[in-house]
């Protein structure tokens, strides 16, 4: 976005899903967007971590697919490394053109082989080629990332195409392996279309869908789930289910009418957006900034400002009319400051420059008649998202059926108020007898009741979230709370989706 007068108003971006699925930076105006993320790490749909590609729009809560192989159609190219082997481009390939190649074993073991620098043995990576046979074959494997454990696709291969799959840890020398063997001289196949991805930590780890690579990695974000399957190492391609609506990173496309560049100008206008800082900066250019311990609106004259907390997401609105301008967080005005009339000069950047650390979601522009029809729009909109901003403290709740309670309720006491839960379903609800654990009877009562009373007497002004996580009858011994057990995960992912 920039900002200046009559001749250079205010441009929003905001996101979209296209007909495809594939999340774009829309543009509402005039102007190019351009995204300078600095490796920033977003959760996705599931709640891991990933890390945001150089120039490429930060989508919070979608699904990114990435394919780490390089040259994936150009097997010609010096990384695809040969042994025992000879390679012959310009064949016919799946999708109608003639980026496929042609290996023929020249003796015995013939490989094509193509290493993935920066890979982590820690790491779960899944290959995927498109393959079919000239003629028979005796025996043919798609090379797994550890280039260890290649699995045999000889009774599936056939002279119709079709996309192969193997996965596993990567190589533990950094590098995450792809490839083909051919057991016996003189036999063939040709390929196409490479693909790895690191899918650690994700429920579906297999192959998502392809993406064209040169000299370097290739990534897009989808709004909607993998429902690929695989069977005898085969992919089939299906479409999995939409995703529910999100608050993008930087806007929201339901609502891509306030973001008209006319709502805006040095005179007149109201800003509503969610924040979550983590040290003093910029979050909207330096009009709106953190500073110590307060959120503030800068005109470069005066500020009005509230305070803020760190690691915490914040609703923020801003309003300016005439000579008066004020700032609300969290539903709390600031008193109303001096407006020199001039926003401060430089763009309000939607999309964050590597200055400041915040991220900020859902934001929203207004034209406003007067400064109090503009507070009132605000108003408005933190009530209306009121689950959203303040100060929340997350208690993970895991381990055994004594974490979860096996006492009989007896209908004497109640959550303290502002007590919630992040249940299984992975929303945000009241807290509720018993809490959500996965395995939790009924009628049954936890520590959460009197643990939510005294956390209510002695801390005022926060939002207490369990996240209950115990199952009965788990332990370490069991292989449920290691590192890696399907119980620790699950609460791992839980968290982090919580947050």
């Amino acid at each position: 976005a920039r900002v200046g007068g009559a001749a250079n108003p205010l441009v929003w971006h905001a996101a979209y899903p296209d007909s495809d699925g594939v999340m774009q930076a829309q543009l509402i105006g005039s102007g190019t967007p351009s995204f300078t993320n600095s490796s920033m790490l977003l959760p996705d749909f599931e709640g891991v971590d990933y890390t945001i590609g150089a120039n490429s729009p930060p989508w919070r809560g979608a699904r990114k697919v990435e394919n780490r192989c390089l040259y994936s159609e150009d097997f010609s190219n010096g990384s695809w490394t040969t042994s025992n082997c000879s390679k012959t481009g310009g064949q016919a390939d799946p999708f109608g053109g003639s980026t496929a190649t042609r290996i023929t074993a020249t003796s015995n073991n013939g490989r094509l082989r193509l290493g993935v620098p920066g890979s982590s043995a820690s790491n779960t990576y899944v290959n995927s080629i498109w393959m079919r046979r000239v003629a028979a074959v005796t025996a043919v494997q798609i090379i797994a990332p550890d280039s260890n454990t290649s699995t045999t696709i000889t009774t599936s291969l056939t002279t119709e195409w079709q996309r192969f799959t193997v996965s596993s840890v990567a190589n533990g020398n950094g590098y995450a392996y792809i490839g083909v063997n051919i057991s016996l001289s003189g036999e063939e196949v040709e390929v196409a279309f490479a693909q790895q991805e690191d899918v650690s930590g994700a429920t579906n780890q297999n192959p998502g869908e392809y993406m064209s690579t040169t000299s370097s990695a290739a990534s897009k974000y989808l709004n909607y789930a993998n429902g690929n399957t695989v069977a005898s190492s085969v992919v089939t391609e299906v479409k999995g289910a939409d995703f529910a609506t999100q608050p993008t990173l930087y806007g929201d496309a339901s609502v891509a009418a306030v973001f008209d560049a006319a709502n805006i100008s040095d005179t007149q206008g109201a800003i509503y957006l969610e924040v979550t800082a983590t040290v003093a900066g910029n979050i909207l250019g330096t009009f709106i900034e953190v500073s110590g311990a307060e959120l503030r609106v800068n005109d470069g004259t005066t500020t009005a400002a509230r305070p803020w907390m760190a690691n915490t997401i914040h609703k923020v609105g801003i309003v300016w009319h005439g000579s008066t301008m004020a700032i609300n967080v969290d539903g709390a005005w600031s008193a109303d400051a001096a407006y020199d009339g001039t926003l401060l000069s430089g763009a309000l950047d939607l999309f964050r420059s590597a200055a400041g650390s915040g991220t900020a979601r859902n934001v929203r522009g207004y034209s406003i008649a007067t400064l109090s029809s503009g507070k009132a729009t605000i108003n408005t909109l933190m009530a209306s998202n009121a689950g959203i901003g303040g100060i929340k403290d997350i208690v993970l709740l895991i381990g055994q059926s004594n974490m979860g309670g096996r006492a009989d309720y007896d209908d004497n006491g109640v959550h303290a108020a502002n007590t919630m839960q992040w249940n299984q379903s992975g929303e945000l609800v009241a807290a509720s007898v018993p809490l959500d654990h996965p395995s939790q009877p009924a009628g049954s009562m936890g520590l959460d009741i009197s643990f939510s009373t005294e956390y209510a007497s002695n801390i005022s002004g926060t939002e207490l979230v369990f996240v209950p996580c115990a199952e009965g009858s788990t332990g370490f011994s069991d292989n449920n709370w290691n590192s890696g057990d399907a119980q620790y995960e699950a609460a791992v992912s839980r968290v982090n989706a919580a947050l």
